[in-house]
Order: structure tokens, then sequence, then C-alpha cells
């Protein structure tokens, strides 16, 4: 499986749904970011970061999509809004 990412990323976690688009979380330095990579022609595009209120949160680990991308849930750490130090957050597909 070839994924187009920048040299200094490293994936942390895949996450594939039914249409073939993979979810991932993207880590450079110490920043990670829940992105997709759309499966076109056989070939997996550029991942794309998800809604600004995913991109929102400094560090996050998308842990599940629904195979029809209905909702994402993910773990979110030092969030401002946050009820400790860490969270787990759902986003409903308007939000994908």
């Amino acid at each position: 499986m070839n994924i187009p990412i920048g040299e200094k990323q490293y994936i942390m976690n895949v996450l594939p749904v039914e249409n073939g688009t993979l979810y991932l979380t993207l880590r450079e330095g110490q920043k990670e970011t829940i992105c997709r990579s759309r499966l076109q022609d056989g070939i997996y595009q550029a991942p794309e970061p998800l809604a600004n209120e995913i991109k929102s949160v400094k560090l996050q680990m998308a842990g599940y999509v629904a195979p029809d991308e209905s909702y994402l849930l993910f773990s979110a750490f030092d969030a401002a809004s946050s009820q400790g130090g860490s969270d787990l957050r759902a986003n409903s597909a308007a939000g994908l």
C-alpha cells in the first residue's frame, strides 16, 4: 500500500472504510492530525486533514470510523474544553 505522506511524517494508525478510503493519524514532531486518503482509480491520494473542529485539538488519535463514514470516534488530548487529560469524542458525518 502506497500512501503519499510527508518525509517527516509517520502513520500512527490506519482505519479503512467500505469505499476504500483510509483514515489515518499522522504524526509530525509533537503534532498529530487525523486525515483521510481517498482511493481514486486504485491509487491512494495525499492525505487531507479533517474538519476544523477535529483539527483544533493539539493531539488526537482516530479510534474508529463507521464503515459508511457516518461517524468518527477519536481521542483528544490537551483540548481547551477537556474534561481531564484526554477525552473520547464523536463527530458526525457532516464534520468529516
